[in-house]
């Protein structure tokens, strides 16, 4: 035996102490390879994680294209004039800006995982909300720039929480595969929403549908753990 195989194993060894009495979901299988797949990611200690944050991905990404594509559509069709329409998806951009900022600097203080709930659940409130009629411009306004902070970077937070929760060598894995389902989402949710508007009944089910899909973005992110705030800082010994 090497050396370097000998010294290799060793560091193995004690990363897998370390993250044990950190309690981070690092396994040993996945810092000692140095090959990793979605396969590992599906294994008994990755799994509920992985599908956790690639279902929250998929419906965070569905929710912002879907939105982005057919929101003046939507509102056209709620009986908003349509200069009207379009100035709100102005505003829900406003708000995406808004909330990515509030988003980070508060799941720095907080944790990632609690926030991400509340960005979910808030998400759903709101995209119920829009289904009613609002004759009041100022509220409706308020509405839509909400509905952005807290929809559009729902999504993004996953991405943070993936970095943290999977060991050095499954992270790139991890947040590609992440992003690759949430793309599955884009895909999706223009789609059924262009459904629903050449079908003529966008309003209120466009909506109604949103908001079912932040709630079960939200029932997929209940599924993540909080952190230790030093939890990355098992990286290095893991190469």
């Amino acid at each position: 035996m090497s050396i370097g195989s000998s010294s290799s194993r060793t560091r193995c060894s004690l990363a897998k102490i370390l993250a044990t009495s950190r309690g981070t979901i690092a396994t040993s299988s996945l810092s000692c390879t140095g090959r990793t797949g979605p396969r590992d990611l599906l294994g008994p200690r990755f799994r509920r994680v992985s599908i956790a944050v690639w279902t929250g991905s998929f419906m965070g990404l569905l929710l912002v294209y879907g939105l982005n594509t057919w929101l003046p559509q939507l509102m056209r069709g709620a009986g908003y004039p349509i200069s009207t329409s379009v100035g709100l998806l102005l505003v829900l951009n406003i708000g995406a800006v808004l909330g990515l900022v509030l988003a980070g600097m508060i799941a720095d203080r907080r944790g990632i995982p609690p926030i991400v709930r509340l960005w979910f659940g808030a998400g759903a409130v709101l995209l119920a909300v829009l289904s009613l009629r609002i004759g009041s411009s100022v509220l409706l306004n308020a509405l839509v720039l909400l509905t952005g902070v807290f929809v559009f970077s729902a999504q993004v937070l996953i991405f943070g929480y993936v970095t943290q929760a999977f060991p050095a060598r499954a992270r790139g894995t991890a947040l590609g595969l992440t992003s690759a389902v949430g793309r599955l989402g884009s895909i999706v949710g223009p789609f059924i929403t262009g459904a629903l508007v050449t079908a003529g009944v966008a309003n209120p089910w466009g909506f109604w549908f949103f908001a079912v899909v932040a709630a079960l973005g939200l029932g997929a992110v209940s599924l993540l753990r909080r952190l230790p705030a030093d939890s990355t800082a098992d990286a290095p010994a893991l190469r």
